[in-house]
């Protein structure tokens, strides 16, 4: 089905592309203008008298009682593809514009969250998160993270780094489980720690975003050595509190429109994707 149309599908495509590119009317440029700016229209299989192939109609431009000459889909296309051939310029400036109003878009979306993160800023840097680092410093970093994202384990490594030189850094850790279901047992894990034993948490969400993926025999594991009741924390995991935070945090990340991790909310400016320490030191550099 989809091989039967695959030629209007590409005509559809390029002369949307060309006319965004304001070409529509420059002959040189117009495939159709090698049909003497004849106008291409698509049969629908009922108007085609039953037939299943597609047609495509030359309504031509000329005195009326004319014969209309019909095309078929492949043959729009070797047009087409000998045009592109000869004039391959069209294509790259066509991608160049989709990039470019790629990019604003991203730009007009980035400046919305930051007008929301505005408008929440209470709760973006709320106390109902872990904190490490200065809890009353001038610069703060808010990092939205799964412990099962790679890139959020190598973005924590960063900010740890960048911790061990900053005093007035405050790094908000706000966990948001994204990717499956372990992901929101590790996220449990962690936060029932945090409420139980909150001069423990650092040491063990170190580990669990290092570079090693933790299973329940590993976390049994980790949180003996750290002499920690792994049992009461287990069942802990499972209370109305720890579920209450973790669902606290989902609903921040949705209202300031956050739909990966990690992203970052720095000094009250938005950041999605990995960042390394050279990219949050800049970001902490400038002006508030």
């Amino acid at each position: 089905m989809i091989d039967k149309y695959r030629g209007v599908i590409f005509v559809a495509i390029l002369v949307s592309a060309l006319v965004f590119l304001g070409y529509r009317d420059q002959k040189t440029i117009n495939p159709v203008a090698k049909l003497k700016e004849e106008e291409i229209q698509l049969q629908s299989p009922a108007q085609n008298n039953g037939s299943d192939s597609p047609k495509l109609q030359v309504a031509s431009n000329s005195a009326a009682g004319e014969s209309n000459p019909e095309l078929t889909p492949s043959q729009v296309e070797e047009i087409v593809r000998s045009y592109i051939m000869k004039n391959p310029e069209i294509v790259t400036d066509a991608l160049d514009k989709i990039r470019q109003n790629r990019l604003e878009e991203i730009e007009k979306e980035k400046k919305e969250i930051e007008q929301k993160i505005q408008n929440n800023q209470i709760d973006v840097e709320s106390v109902e998160a872990p904190i490490l680092g200065n809890k009353d410093g001038t610069s703060v970093i808010v990092m939205f993270y799964d412990y099962n994202c790679s890139y959020c384990k190598q973005s924590f490594d960063a900010i740890k780094a960048i911790l061990a030189k900053n005093d007035s850094l405050k790094v908000i850790l706000r966990v948001n489980p994204v990717l499956g279901e372990e992901s929101l047992n590790i996220a449990k894990i962690a936060t029932a720690l945090y409420l139980l034993e909150p001069l423990k948490f650092p040491q063990i969400n170190s580990e669990l975003l290092s570079d090693r993926l933790y299973e329940r025999e590993d976390l049994i594991e980790l949180f003996k050595e750290n002499n920690i009741d792994f049992e009461r924390i287990e069942k802990y995991a499972e209370s109305e509190e720890v579920n209450s935070l973790i669902s606290k945090n989902k609903e921040l990340a949705n209202e300031i429109k956050v739909t990966g991790v990690p992203a970052f909310v720095i000094n009250k400016k938005y950041f999605r994707g990995y960042m390394g320490q050279e990219a949050l030191e800049a970001e902490l550099r400038e002006p508030k």
